[in-house]
């Protein structure tokens, strides 16, 4: 289940947070840890009739950064950190920042199903944030696949056009002649959100005629979809690979979507062609993690749906911050690109789509084994050819918490409810519902609860 919420948030002054729109079920209380992150708010160049240049990333902004803090108070739409943000870091006015409320547990946690994340709907969710100063035992997955930056739709199936390849062609709603763009970094505008062109780390969307979506982009570029047999190159162009070992390391992105596949006229049956969300961001502190190999921590990209017209995307994968003192177990680590789509018929000659780009995972110390990671790209389509792959991602080793995500010092803060009070509600039999879908056992002193019982999530 979803063990995380969130809330969109509007304005940032100092210490106080003003909030927009909330998940079900949204509940935060002083001591409370929070991640407050920005989503997106890159700048991009849409001026280059170059392939590879039109879209490109010019300025990052603020997308990307994050910081950790702790709640002092919550007064209906607002909430004051005990500590304000960090020179201006984040900036709801230049794009989406939300604040995410993380599961924290002082003992041992153990994931007896899987979590999962709210999938991002343009203002809130593909996080998961999960903090232990115990041992986090993995029973299962925590898995923020598939629930990063939507791929884009296909097009609909309007008129049938020419071949048109110049990635500056952008197509709006009303054309109904070329795939969507899948989303990332960069708001897309319904007015000129279709097309070949990749917008930032988003895959193109597929040209007419029938051309198959770009992969979306992360640390691996997004593979370049295919154009119908013997046309001039009309398949979506791969999301842009975003520099994140040069960015600052406190820096994390969700994959960026594939981009939808381009319709024919008279489209075929389960002529779908919609791109591949990208993965999400899943970060992980712990004392020790302890998984097997029937759990994992996943942030993958999803696959692109097939067609029997231009195919989508695949999704890129998402991003990985584990830190943690010890490691046992052979759990598996994955960031992967998910895979572009083919043609129900390969024979058709209408485009396939791109392999979404490779993720990052972020770890404070080696893995046990060796195999026990990925971060590859996914594989392109298949029509008469096959599209490209995308590129593969990166593992980053951290020797220390990023200083965004350090452990927070809870010494001298000023909360109305401290750490080690509870309100009466969690005092009876050590139980507390924190989302709709999950309970979680907290240690506590009632008549059923102990201290030092591990947490059930």
């Amino acid at each position: 289940g979803v063990v995380n919420q969130y809330a969109a948030v509007t304005q940032i002054r100092g210490k106080t947070v003003t909030l927009g729109g909330t998940s079900d079920s949204w509940s935060l209380r002083p001591s409370d840890q929070v991640l407050l992150i920005q989503m997106t708010g890159a700048a991009i160049d849409r001026s280059s009739s170059v392939p590879g240049e039109y879209g490109r990333i010019t300025d990052l902004g603020r997308a990307g950064c994050c910081e950790l803090h702790v709640v002092s108070a919550v007064d209906a739409a607002t909430v004051t950190l005990a500590q304000p943000i960090a020179d201006e870091r984040l900036d709801p006015r230049r794009g989406k920042v939300q604040i995410v409320r993380a599961f924290c547990g002082a003992e041992d946690v153990h994931v007896k199903q899987k979590v999962k994340a709210l999938p991002w709907n343009g203002e809130i969710g593909g996080v998961i944030a999960i903090f232990t100063e115990g041992t986090l035992s993995l029973g299962d997955h925590v898995d923020a696949s598939g629930q990063g930056f939507p791929g884009g739709l296909a097009s609909g199936s309007g008129p049938a056009r020419n071949a048109k390849s110049d990635p500056r062609l952008e197509y709006g709603q009303q054309d109904r002649a070329a795939g969507w763009k899948g989303a990332g970094l960069v708001a897309i505008d319904r007015e000129w959100g279709a097309g070949r062109g990749a917008m930032a780390n988003g895959g193109g969307g597929g040209n007419p005629f029938v051309g198959g979506g770009g992969g979306g982009g992360h640390a691996g570029p997004g593979g370049m979809g295919t154009s119908y047999v013997n046309e001039r190159e009309t398949g979506g162009l791969g999301g842009h690979a975003l520099r994140v070992a040069d960015a600052d390391a406190d820096r994390i992105f969700m994959g960026g979507g594939g981009g939808g596949g381009a319709l024919s006229a008279q489209p075929q049956p389960e002529a779908s062609g919609r791109g591949g969300d990208g993965g999400g961001i899943v970060i992980v502190r712990a004392r020790c993690i302890v998984g097997s190999s029937e759990s994992g921590i996943r942030a993958n990209g999803r696959n692109a749906e097939a067609a029997y017209d231009g195919a989508g995307g695949g999704g890129a994968g998402g991003t990985i911050v584990l830190v943690a003192q010890e490691r046992r177990g052979a759990f598996a680590m994955e960031a992967r690109g998910g895979s572009g789509a083919s043609n129900h018929s390969y024979a058709s000659g209408d485009g396939a789509g791109g392999g979404g780009g490779g993720g990052v995972i972020r770890a404070t110390a080696p893995l046990p084994f060796p195999d026990s990671w990925s971060t590859s790209g996914g594989k392109g389509g298949r029509n008469a050819d096959e599209a490209l792959a995308g590129g593969a991602g990166i593992m980053v080793m951290l020797e220390d918490a990023p200083l965004s995500l350090s452990p927070v010092d809870l010494a001298g803060v000023d909360l109305a409810v401290g750490p080690g009070k509870r309100r009466e509600s969690e005092k009876s039999n050590g139980t507390l519902d924190e989302t709709p879908s999950t309970t979680v056992g907290r240690p506590g002193q009632g008549s059923t609860g102990r201290m030092g019982e591990p947490v059930q999530v």
